[in-house]
Formats: structure tokens, C-alpha cells, sequence
């Protein structure tokens, strides 16, 4: 979206595309939360970056369907962080667990 306009044919295919990330996304949330069930001391933060990302992807496609595309890139930008911050943890709790066997 960062390179688009509101006015542009495919405006609304990109959207779509968008939700559909959202919806591959509870796939991923899914399993989070029941690892997090399994190691309470991931809990928190998988839980707090979990729901950072729900609520930038929510309010992106909120933005980007009122055709306030600048916020809109915005919020999907927070979303992108809050994943990476996300896997950045769990890459580093794997790498804790593979050292300490």
C-alpha cells in the first residue's frame, strides 16, 4: 500500500489481500497461545506483541478502508514491528532452550 493510491483499480484486490493476512495470522495466534499455555514465562510477551499486531492490523484495515492510506501504512508498519518483535523473542527462547540441553 505504500506506493498506491486510494484511486487505483486494484485498490480494493489489495485490501482483500490484507484481511487475508489477518486471517493467517489467527493460525498463527492459535499456536502462540497455546505454547504460552504450555511456558507461563513466555506469556506475557507473547501475548502483549499478539495483541499489538491485532490491533495495528485491525485499525490498518479500518484506515485503509476509509481510504486514509498514509495511516493506514502506518498502523500495517507497527503490525510488521510487533511481528518481528514477536519472533525475535521466541528465536531467542529457542536458542535459551537449545543451550541449556
Amino acid at each position: 500500500f505504500n506506493g498506491i493510491q486510494a484511486d487505483h483499480n486494484k485498490y480494493a484486490t489489495y485490501l482483500k489481500k490484507q484481511h487475508n493476512l489477518r486471517e493467517h495470522f489467527e493460525h498463527i495466534d492459535d499456536s502462540l497461545f497455546a505454547l504460552s499455555l504450555r511456558q507461563p514465562k513466555l506469556s506475557e510477551q507473547v501475548n502483549n506483541e499478539i495483541t499489538e499486531v491485532y490491533y495495528n492490523i485491525d485499525k490498518a484495515l479500518s484506515l485503509l478502508a476509509e481510504n486514509q492510506v498514509y495511516q493506514g501504512v502506518s498502523n500495517q508498519q507497527f503490525a510488521v514491528t510487533a511481528a518481528n518483535n514477536l519472533a525475535d523473542f521466541l528465536s531467542d527462547v529457542l536458542d535459551n532452550m537449545q543451550e541449556s540441553m
